[in-house]
């Protein structure tokens, strides 16, 4: 094995396989093999002969096979050596031709693991070759402190060898592999205690930041008495007591006389999702009807529910049960079993709540035995076909069990059934749950099922209902158990259960009960081993979620297969990340070169010792990764891109781990930007159009909605920017689509046939690496290969299974989809403008129907007397168009510079974007109307505020907000586009810009860049017979919200005879 290093906890850790040779390599083997000459066969070939010479020792150096043979004794190029030296490469395909050179050349041979190779796969078989040539191994040359796993092998012969070597070998090949397995362990407890130390660190900083608070508290406190006590305030309650008895009778008559049926939940102002909760519950005109059509029901099973109940306070138990009678499906029994409780009022109320329907049993412990007990009591006294676990303090909505059962009378063979759920507070409902459908990896990291669940009562009974052991986290162990029996697990999306949360409830924190913690864990790894699953679990303390560490059987060999053209500088560090930094072996680097030109990528690709292919022809990524994958034979797969940077050592490991599993097809990582922020966390379908990145944008280390960043999860899709999958499962689904599936959306496309072929895909947040794409950058909003998606996976595109259909689907943030506009957001906007807007919808096509005016050349607005008065009489306040020079390419046809930070127009006027998008029109369409918010201080007057901005002080640039609304610029680069803009600023006059700007493949004085302010609505049509695209940057991060549509007499208008053709069409 290779020498051990040690952490800082003083552990001892074994160096991986692929850290380079020692500094002293040379020195060291001249003391403990003589003065050569050798022969050295390395990869490090500058590295080693630099050594040698420095040391004065003879030895001949050969980097490849090809130098060897070509330097045979027989062709009189090199003399015999003492020893040899070879690091053994992972490739066996080359073993024969060195070992018959080796043999013939040297008296003694040292076989060293190289870069990537399996020890225990590769020496036995090494051994056993050289063996039949006269070499049998020296084990007692002792090289521990060099390289463990190192063996001389020297020219002798040894009575048994046949069969003593080859014992020998395979005995050490498993001890190797033991050692490895322990490696691996260490590696993962040693990464636990720093993830705690981590973890007690902030603790420990949130403590010091609490006794500071409480140094200052009481500080306050004791000025506060000394307030209390001056002769000063004692004066001022004398002079303003005549003032403060109104004040005082009021307060006490709406004491006495409080207004009925309104609690403090109904007075506080509704939250954004209390609002959206209202209007998709079920409302109370509606129950007559759901129960009329619930009678109708083919299938009508008993529901038991169990409900445990220990000193629950009164009204909670009420409110519990009231929300029980309240059901609309009628076919229920409510059991509730009595844990020995010992508040008297809460056992009072308890006999009257058995008295009030006779579908309610009471059932009494007469010793406390917990809840996993008292449920069990629950369980076998329940008579329904399907039972249903609702907590004391917690309600149903109404209409709970008629979705349950209404969802029955389809899908008879389900054994599971859950909903989604929200917390029941003082101030109302909060915090939604909104849950995927089944979503097995991401419940062994979490239990996201929760409530309210129906089982099937046959199911319970065959696995033995609750077991006390496990209480604080019993109905997770309970359906680890279940999804052991079956996978028939369905999903309701629809918020049926209000989980209260109080001050001894894990509804508010996990840690109010942190036994509960350790005790999911205990149920997970239970889990395992009834599986027969190698692995180990652990708490991942940022989350306080559950990370299970799976054991690699097996570590097989890895194809990283890099497509690349030219840019050999993101393939640089791409590369050297990876060599040094990756702990996994066996793996190599295969580089597809699609036609480079520059003589940097020539030079570079002279120079590596990784394996190099050649694709001709244009860019395809999907042809490119099929070719690839041809030229290989690794089983394990792993398409990354060459701007990728390697983060964490054991990323390839945490993958690999997963990729193993027989029911995974594919598994990706995080990928963050430089700046530490989310690129790609799983892939969302539906959402923005196609596909959108989850959670990105968001902070590295935020937990995301439920944990879900932090959290090995399932999607129905990963990027194809780091996609790991085996060569069988690749195969089998055909690889990537190069005929229809170009470019993009050919990793999506792969995911989905995975998922069709009965595969999982698993995003894994602990392998991470940084992915230096512009973190601006969106998708093209029309790419050419829409259509193809829409046509081959229209119902995933309609419903991912692991996104809620509640959530954006502008978006993929995890969010609840609010559609109406906030007035206050658009208070910027005129009287009429704000009745008329619209807030767009991103999940339909809508085309532009507005704008009016002649329109002109857009090169005589960037070249005109701003100045003129009657130019500025009609120019919109803070519209910019500026001019952009545009340079040929070659074999890359014209491009333009947009313009320079520090200098032009967007220097002088302050404004620079946090974020860039492109976008693709089709030839004869149009996007647009469409407009963005002003923001206005608070308090100001919304037409005073924007006519002091562009009117009053229009070279003022530091009033402009822009870190508050969205700035748009743009400009194209292809085709030509007509622009209508239109101002509908509170307090503005209204006026109307409409002119053409030339693509970068014309180049013309039309090849100009737009600015646009909030508050002024623009349109954009496709002039002629080409597609237009376009590249625009805002000065916030997109925001749904900022995005508004709105209808105005701008429509109303004559419009320009080009857009009045386009809507006859």
């Amino acid at each position: 094995m290779p020498a051990p290093c040690f952490n800082q906890y003083n552990v001892p850790v074994l160096r991986s396989p692929l850290h380079s040779v020692r500094s002293d390599f040379a020195r060291f083997v001249a003391r403990k093999f003589g003065s050569g000459p050798f022969l050295v066969i390395t990869p490090e070939q500058g590295e080693l002969a630099r050594q040698f010479n420095e040391a004065g020792v003879p030895a001949t150096v050969y980097g490849s096979v090809a130098e060897l043979t070509s330097a045979s004794p027989q062709n009189g190029a090199s003399s015999p050596a003492d020893v040899a030296i070879w690091f053994y490469p992972a490739d066996k395909s080359c073993d024969e031709r060195v070992i018959e050179e080796v043999a013939t050349r040297a008296r003694e041979v040292l076989l060293v693991s190289g870069l990537g190779a399996e020890i225990a796969n590769r020496r036995p078989a090494l051994v056993e070759a050289f063996r039949r040539l006269g070499f049998v191994p020296d084990y007692q040359c002792d090289l521990e402190d060099w390289e463990p796993t190192a063996l001389r092998l020297v020219r002798t012969t040894v009575e048994g060898a046949e069969a003593l070597v080859p014992a020998v070998e395979s005995a050490f090949a498993r001890l190797n592999r033991h050692v490895r397995g322990l490696q691996r362990t260490l590696r993962t407890r040693v990464s636990e205690l720093e993830a705690a130390d981590r973890h007690i660190a902030k603790l420990e900083e949130k403590l010091l930041k609490l006794k500071e608070a409480k140094r200052e508290l009481k500080q306050l406190k004791q000025e506060k008495q000394a307030l209390r006590k001056s002769p000063e305030r004692k004066i001022g309650q004398v002079v303003l007591a005549p003032y403060r008895l109104p004040q005082k009778l009021v307060r006490e008559v709406r004491k006495r006389f409080p207004k009925t049926g309104q609690s403090d939940r109904a007075r506080s102002p509704a939250t954004e999702y209390q609002e959206w909760f209202e209007k998709h519950r079920v409302k109370s005109d509606e129950i007559p009807a759901l129960q009329a059509e619930a009678t109708k029901f083919a299938y009508q099973p008993v529901i038991s529910i169990v409900t445990p109940v220990f000193n629950t306070p009164v009204a909670w138990l009420i409110e519990c049960v009231e929300s029980v009678l309240a059901q609309t499906y009628e076919k229920w029994e409510l059991i509730l079993v009595d844990d020995d409780s010992t508040d008297p009022a809460m056992l009072e109320a308890l006999r009257e709540i058995g008295t009030r329907d006779p579908r309610i049993i009471v059932e009494k412990d007469e010793e406390r035995g917990g809840i996993s007990a008292a449920t069990n009591h629950g369980l076998a006294v329940a008579s329904g076909e399907w039972v249903g676990f609702l907590d004391h303090d917690d309600v149903l909505e109404p209409d709970a069990l008629f979705h349950f059962v209404s969802w029955l009378q389809n899908h008879r063979d389900a054994d599971l059934i859950y909903s989604d759920e929200d917390k029941l507070t003082e101030q109302g409902f909060d915090a939604p749950i909104f849950k995927p459908d089944w979503a097995p990896d991401y419940f062994l990291s979490c239990n996201y099922i929760c409530h309210f669940t129906l089982i099937r009562s046959e199911l319970l009974r065959k696995i033995g209902g609750f077991r006390s052991d496990f209480d604080g986290a019993q109905d997770y162990d309970l359906f680890l158990r279940v999804i052991e029996q079956t996978d028939r697990i369905d999903h309701i999306p629809r918020v049926l259960y209000h989980w209260r949360r109080s001050p001894t409830s894990t509804a508010d924190n996990i840690r109010r009960k942190p036994g509960s913690l350790e005790t999911g864990r205990l149920a997970l790894e239970a889990h395992l081993q009834r599986q027969k699953i190698a692995g180990h679990v652990t708490v991942d303390w940022r989350s306080h979620a559950y990370w299970i560490k799976h054991q690699l059987q097996e570590a097989k060999k890895v194809s990283i297969i890099i497509p690349v053209r030219d840019r050999v500088d993101l393939l640089a560090r791409c590369v050297d990340s990876l060599t040094s930094k990756t702990s996994y072996a066996p793996y190599e680097i295969v580089i597809v070169d699609n036609g480079s030109e520059t003589e940097d990528a020539r030079a570079w690709f002279s120079r590596s010792k990784h394996r190099i292919l050649r694709y001709s022809g244009p860019f395809n990524y999907s042809a490119i990764n099929n070719f690839a994958v041809e030229q290989t034979d690794s089983p394990w797969l792993l398409f990354l891109n060459n701007d990728t940077e390697v983060i964490d050592g054991d990323w390839l490991t945490v993958m690999a781990e997963h990729v193993q599993r027989p029911e995974v097809g594919a598994v990706g990582p995080r990928l963050l930007y430089p700046d530490d922020t989310v690129q790609h966390a799983g892939v969302v379908l539906g959402v923005g159009g196609i596909a959108e990145h989850a959670f990105r944008g968001l902070p590295a280390e935020a937990p995301g909605v439920c944990r879900q960043l932090q959290t090995t999860r399932n999607y129905s899709a990963v990027t194809g920017a780091c996609l790991m999958t085996r060569r069988d499962v690749f195969d089998e689904v055909g690889g990537f689509d190069e005929e229809r599936l170009p470019v993009t959306f050919s990793d999506v496309d792969l995911c989905l046939k995975i998922r069709r072929a009965g595969y999982r895909v698993v995003y894994v947040p602990f392998a991470k690496l940084y992915h230096h794409e512009s973190s601006t950058r969106r998708p093209a909003v029309e790419p050419l290969e829409t259509e193809v998606m829409r046509e081959r996976w229209p119902e995933v595109l309609e419903h991912d299974p692991y996104y809620n259909p509640n959530l954006s689907r502008e978006r993929a943030e995890i969010t609840v989809s609010m559609t109406t506009p906030d007035k206050k957001l658009w208070q910027g906007l005129a009287a009429e403008a704000q009745t008329a807007l619209i807030m767009r919808d991103y999940g339909t096509q809508t085309f532009a129907k507005q704008l009016a005016g002649v329109g002109i050349e857009a090169g005589k607005l960037a070249s005109a007397d701003r100045n003129n008065a009657e130019i500025r009489e009609a120019w919109i306040p803070g519209v910019e168009v500026f001019s952009r020079t545009i340079y040929p390419q070659r074999h890359r046809g014209s491009f333009g510079e947009f313009v320079r930070r520090d200098e032009g127009v967007l220097a002088r006027i302050g404004f620079w974007p946090a974020q860039w998008a492109n976008a693709r029109m089709f030839a004869q369409t149009a996007k647009g109307f469409h407009v963005h918010p002003p923001s206005v201080p608070e308090g100001a007057d919304a037409a005073e505020w924007l006519q002091r901005c562009f009117v009053q002080e229009p070279e003022n640039y530091s009033l402009r907000r822009y870190e508050h609304e969205q700035w748009d610029v743009m400009f194209f680069v292809q085709g030509v586009a007509e622009m209508i803009l239109r101002d509908v600023r509170a307090g503005m006059p209204s006026r109307t810009m409409r002119f053409f700007v030339d693509g970068d493949n014309h180049r013309s004085p039309n090849n100009v860049g737009v600015v646009v302010p909030p508050g002024v609505a623009h349109a954009i049509r496709g002039e002629g017979s080409e597609d237009v695209i376009m590249v625009y940057g805002t000065s916030t991060s997109f925001r749904p919200d900022f995005e508004g549509r709105i209808a105005s007499d701008v429509e109303t208008a004559t419009l320009p005879e080009s857009w009045a053709k386009f809507l006859a069409q």
